[in-house]
């Protein structure tokens, strides 16, 4: 079949393909000196090409990537000289940018071998720099699932286990137990919601991974704190509901001063104090969980408003 394609064109093709692919290619002679490198570099690095060209490959990298580099391509020139092709990617490598921030890369090298010797390399570098990202994320959230199993560890084996609850089925269960109780023999129980003052500015200060250790430890002095008989279930983020069996609206007055007391005097992993707003009420005929949260948070709200760290009966 005959060549169709235009003579013109197939001197330049790849030229144009090189051009425009995403990862940027180039040529060093044997002593690591660009002779040719892809516009792309401009996007990856901000380098103009006549700007590389003539240049050390070890210009444009960290001395930690130059050690690298150099003991690789070094394995190669001898791979080389044995007549032998090699192409090896080169991980994690440092590159600084012409704005002066560093980069991370992945470069493949192919060794050029002429009669037997080796007279230059080719090869290219790809920007790996937000998948490094992703990685240390990655890293950072498994130790702290590491540390928090830890912690949960430490307190599970104490004298009284963990028992602050995040499940809504399992607060109105607990819930329609004490209604059931209240009716039957008469009993009083109360309801407290509470949450960390400031908990926004705490997580924009510190950041949410210190944010969440908060929680983590506050938790930890809840479940100290509270009673046996006592029932916490975490509501979401910071906010938290206790339900007080056998408790009056007084009681559960003075219990949530203790526990906010308790709170205020704790040390938490960071430097400021730590503090909480809790709102109190007491079940009275034909309250639902509904009603009694809501008079708890308009409780919580008055405080909140009334100047933060302060329990409000409602």
């Amino acid at each position: 079949m005959p060549d169709l394609v235009d003579p013109a064109w197939r001197d330049k093709r790849y030229k144009y393909i090189i051009e425009n692919i995403r990862d940027v290619v180039w040529e060093l002679d044997t002593r690591l000196v660009f002779t040719y490198i892809s516009p792309r570099d401009r996007e990856q690095r901000g380098y103009d090409p006549f700007e590389v060209i003539g240049q050390h490959l070890f210009t444009f990298l960290t001395d930690a990537s130059q050690k690298y580099v150099l003991k690789a391509t070094s394995e190669y020139a001898k791979t080389g000289q044995q007549g032998q092709l090699a192409s090896v990617i080169l991980q994690d490598v440092q590159q600084i940018c012409k704005d002066g921030h560093v980069i991370w890369t992945e470069i493949t090298i192919n060794p050029v071998i002429q009669n037997g010797a080796l007279i230059a390399f080719v090869g290219s570098t790809r920007d790996v720099s937000s998948l490094k990202r992703d990685e240390a994320k990655v890293q950072e959230y498994t130790e702290r699932l590491e540390q928090l199993k830890q912690q949960l560890k430490r307190l599970s084996s104490s004298d009284k286990f963990v028992r602050v609850v995040f499940n809504r089925d399992k607060l109105e269960k607990t819930f329609a137990e004490e209604l059931t109780r209240a009716k039957r023999y008469k009993v009083n129980f109360s309801l407290v919601v509470f949450n960390l003052d400031f908990f926004k500015r705490i997580n924009d200060t510190y950041g949410n991974l210190k944010g969440d250790d908060v929680i983590v430890e506050l938790e930890s002095v809840v479940t100290r704190f509270i009673r046996d008989t006592d029932s916490v279930f975490r509501r979401g983020g910071d906010e938290f509901i206790a339900l007080l069996p056998h408790t009056t609206k007084s009681q559960g007055q003075t219990q949530a001063e203790r526990l906010r007391k308790a709170i205020e005097d704790h040390q938490f992993p960071i430097a400021e104090k730590v503090t909480i707003c809790a709102g109190v009420t007491e079940y009275v005929d034909g309250d639902t969980l509904e009603t009694m949260i809501e008079r708890a948070d308009t409780a919580l709200y008055i405080a909140k408003r009334g100047g933060h760290n302060q329990v409000v009966v409602r």
